[in-house]
């Protein structure tokens, strides 16, 4: 059974930082899967890299009612895959994929930090964006 990643982004848009990735990795005999929220532009990334996609809403903003249920599809999808590997983009896409895969008990997780909200905010809102920023990359 080849090794299975599962690559997890906020919004399917960011699924662009793959461009290359998939056809390389999958030519080296890796299963993959991607991990975002619903929409046709996941469909269309499924259909044009032929790879299983697992929609779950997340909404971009700070939102921890519409997160606690992102993290519960997530984990719950992650137990039926048992992947080898869940690789996070994104803030929110970092921390739900990571605390997600943890709780899994998905043995090799990576947060790649890709755009960083907490460099423009002020306040309690820049102290919670590190805060979880550190939380993603403790769990990675």
């Amino acid at each position: 059974m080849p090794p299975t990643i599962v690559h997890v982004t906020t919004v399917p848009q960011s699924l662009i930082f793959l461009r290359g990735q998939v056809s390389y990795m999958k030519h080296r005999g890796f299963a993959l899967h991607a991990m975002s929220s619903p929409g046709a532009q996941l469909t269309a990334f499924g259909r044009a890299h032929d790879v299983p996609v697992h929609p779950v809403e997340m909404p971009r903003k700070i939102s921890p009612g519409a997160d606690l249920v992102a993290l519960k599809h997530m984990i719950a999808r992650l137990r039926a895959l048992s992947p080898d590997l869940v690789h996070a983009h994104t803030p929110k896409g970092g921390l739900l994929g990571m605390i997600a895969a943890t709780a899994a008990g998905v043995p090799r997780r990576i947060y790649h930090m890709r755009g960083l909200p907490l460099m423009t905010a002020t306040g309690t809102k820049r102290a919670l964006l590190t805060w979880t920023e550190r939380v993603s990359c403790a769990l990675a």
